[in-house]
């Protein structure tokens, strides 16, 4: 209970540093946000401070606070100062938001994502489905909604509001309720026999899975590496038994070896193709088409599924005429990313090319 306590002590001196900022007098105006929206906003942007502190808290053996002022000191100073440039920028364009509630984007993003659940709530859209089709439902939702209030906030949006919503749109409740599987091994991998190193590594996935509920850290690399090293060391004494036979542990390091040495070819082959990649784009800017083409011709079958190598490789036919490639090349990438650049360069090849959409 008090490891508990001390991280709460944690987010709710961020909280309050947060609700101070929001709640201050500046520039002769005062605040309309009432007190409940000022404290809902300090929790939802203290949820990164509390992530930290909740691995910081329940690691500590005893209760000390001065670091938990010391920490919490930290949280407010460097934290509190972004909220300070938000309001000096919010006043400077309050002429253009005025009429826009502060909930209507999450209302808009999660209600577009819904909407996206409902046609494949099983098995989900795929891999990559939000960045491919949001754009497209959110056309749709406007064109049922008419003259919205809501179209103001109509943009290219490339992450849904947090990751569980992002693995509904990917697999589905079936994904939710593999994850939901994971999470019960787990705990009872965690509780069988805790030790204060899964003690540490559980600890470190609360956190991500309670920042995954306001943003999407899975982004990230390095959150990757933090829940798979977690994972395996909360059960690591589960799978060690696995490889005690002999023929076993010499498979698996068969298997390992194989795929460590292919892996590394391949990924020395896209190093490679992204430095081309590179020195083309960089030709493309100063307008060498000529000698652009001829690597994004070749370095097309390794990229085919990236939208943005497809994005740029449309764009240089474009500026060569080259306006059926071109489209050809744009749709492919239609089916990856839906964009609102992308629609320009399709819309400008059917221009040229005297076709209907």
């Amino acid at each position: 209970m008090i490891r508990l306590y001390y991280c709460l002590l944690l987010m709710g001196s961020n909280s309050l540093y947060y609700a101070r900022i929001y709640n201050i007098n500046l520039g002769g105006k005062k605040n309309n946000m009432g007190a409940i929206e000022i404290l809902l906003i300090s929790i939802g942007l203290a949820m990164d401070a509390f992530a930290v502190s909740v691995c910081k808290g329940l690691a500590m053996k005893k209760m000390n606070w001065k670091k938990a002022a010391i920490i919490g000191l930290y949280f407010g100073i460097f934290q509190a100062v972004m909220p300070v440039i938000g309001y000096f920028l919010g006043t400077t364009f309050e002429i253009f938001i005025t009429y826009v509630d502060h909930w209507v984007a999450f209302i808009l993003l999660v209600g577009i994502g819904i909407n996206m659940v409902k046609d494949a709530p099983w098995i989900g859209h795929g891999l990559g489905s939000f960045e491919a089709h949001y754009m497209d439902y959110q056309a749709n939702f406007f064109k049922q909604c008419g003259q919205s209030r809501f179209s103001m906030l109509a943009d290219n949006v490339k992450q849904p509001f947090n990751e569980y919503l992002g693995l509904l749109l990917n697999f589905g409740i079936i994904g939710l309720l593999v994850l939901l599987l994971l999470m019960v091994i787990i705990i009872y991998c965690y509780r069988k026999n805790p030790s204060v190193e899964k003690q540490i590594a559980f600890y470190s996935l609360s956190s991500i899975g309670i920042f995954s509920f306001f943003s999407y850290p899975f982004a990230y690399p390095f959150v990757w590496v933090v829940t798979f090293l977690s994972i395996f060391i909360i059960t690591s004494e589960y799978i060690k038994p696995l490889f005690s036979n002999i023929l076993i542990k010499k498979i698996a390091c068969m298997f390992i070896l194989t795929y460590s040495l292919f892996g590394s070819s391949k990924l020395f082959e896209r190093i490679q193709a992204e430095l081309d990649w590179g020195k083309a784009s960089t030709l493309a800017l100063c307008k060498s088409y000529n000698e652009t083409l001829p690597t994004y011709e070749r370095l097309e079958k390794m990229f085919v599924s990236n939208p943005y190598f497809l994005y740029n490789y449309a764009a240089v036919l474009q500026e060569m005429k080259q306006y059926t490639e071109s489209l050809e090349v744009a749709l492919k990438c239609r089916q990856y990313w839906a964009d609102y650049d992308l629609e320009l360069i399709i819309g400008e090849n059917y221009q040229q090319l005297n076709k209907p959409e």
